[in-house]
């Protein structure tokens, strides 16, 4: 039995978990449940291939909502972040913080120690 085509899709039944499904591959595959009765099986396919365009078309617009999404954040990322050097302040602090807490030194004399501001 050769190859069998459909509307450009090669076709291929397979059988699993005691039923029938048909198989319309391209580029994709895409399975097509199967039942008793032919006239709703092509019902069926047809519904999947007709679907096709539609999926197709949300796909792209999808994808073109990404794109823009994409362009928009490509140029956050150019933006300045408006508080770089108060940011650099505080993570110098922070530095200063954390080496005093972990610090093995313990003062001498039991005046308090200044923290930095």
């Amino acid at each position: 039995m050769g190859r069998r085509f459909h509307r450009g899709f090669r076709c291929s039944l397979s059988y699993v978990d005691k039923k029938f499904y048909l198989d319309l591959t391209n580029k994709l595959v895409h399975v097509v449940p199967l039942g008793a009765d032919p006239l709703g099986n092509i019902r069926r396919v047809e519904n999947v291939i007709n679907g096709l365009d539609s999926d197709l078309q949300s796909a792209a617009d999808c994808l073109a909502d990404l794109k823009k999404q994409l362009a928009a954040a490509q140029e956050e990322v150019k933006k300045e972040f408006p508080h770089e050097q108060l940011l650099a302040e505080k993570t110098e602090q922070l530095g200063k913080l954390n080496a005093l807490l972990t610090s093995d030194a313990k003062p001498k004399n039991k005046e308090k120690r200044e923290l930095p501001r």
